[in-house]
């Protein structure tokens, strides 16, 4: 009876180590995508002074994400910057210390790390590549085509493509559409996940990141399309 109460501690002692160390043998990193290097802030906004410059092909440890900026850490320095410019990745250690990469991002969110790219491109009516800039359905469609996706080419459209989901089950890379003054379903971007979306705005307004719950949009939501299922 003592022995297998002694097998039984060991088994769990074992198994709580075993936790544990998976708990704490892994980081996530940020590989810095910025070919003339990349700014390290003292807050979130290029008003903010600069700690130092990342080089570009750096990676830094990833703390944390608010409205387009990781907090980051880097070569002792804390600080913030743009997630633009940086393509989230899952280190593991090896139990004899080595780094083994793994990819833990899903198709949706390289479609979100993909569209990132256009923040900035200017709103053009009508509009369905860089070259010409966006409307909000030719960014939506622009972005899903370079992933082998064809979706209908208007924000009423896309209600038509992928399956339907619940405001609590919204995942990367998921169609927002939503009402405007004039159309039921006039308008679309694309969820980021932790409550934000990107879209080709309006006229004056380009590629933006918008928050769907802290603004007007999430009383105009009507239809969230999940094309990736």
């Amino acid at each position: 009876m003592d022995l297998l109460k002694k097998f039984l501690r060991l088994a769990l002692i074992t198994a709580a180590m075993t936790i544990l160390f998976a708990i704490t043998a892994s980081a996530d990193t940020g590989l810095v995508r910025a070919s003339g290097g990349l700014n390290l802030r003292t807050g979130m906004g290029t008003n903010y002074d600069i700690l130092c410059v990342i080089p570009n092909g750096s990676l830094v440890e990833i703390t944390g994400w608010d409205n387009g900026w990781y907090s980051a850490i880097y070569k002792g320095f804390d600080g913030f910057v743009s997630s633009q410019y940086i393509t989230i990745r899952k280190e593991t250690l090896s139990r004899s210390g080595g780094r083994l990469e793994r990819t833990v991002r899903s198709q949706g969110e390289e479609i979100v790390e993909y569209a990132k790219q256009y923040l900035g491109y200017k709103y053009t009516y009508g509009g369905s590549s860089p070259s010409t800039g966006f409307d909000c359905s030719g960014f939506t469609s622009y972005v899903y085509k370079q992933f082998g996706y064809a979706i209908n080419r208007t924000a009423a459209g896309q209600t038509q493509n992928g399956i339907g989901v619940s405001w609590d089950e919204l995942e990367a890379g998921d169609l927002l559409i939503f009402s405007n003054s004039q159309q039921t379903y006039g308008h679309v971007g694309i969820y980021m996940g932790d409550g934000y979306f990107i879209h080709s705005v309006q006229t004056g307004t380009p590629v933006s990141i918008t928050s769907l719950w802290g603004s007007n949009y999430g009383n105009r939501l009507k239809v969230a399309r999940r094309i990736i299922y």
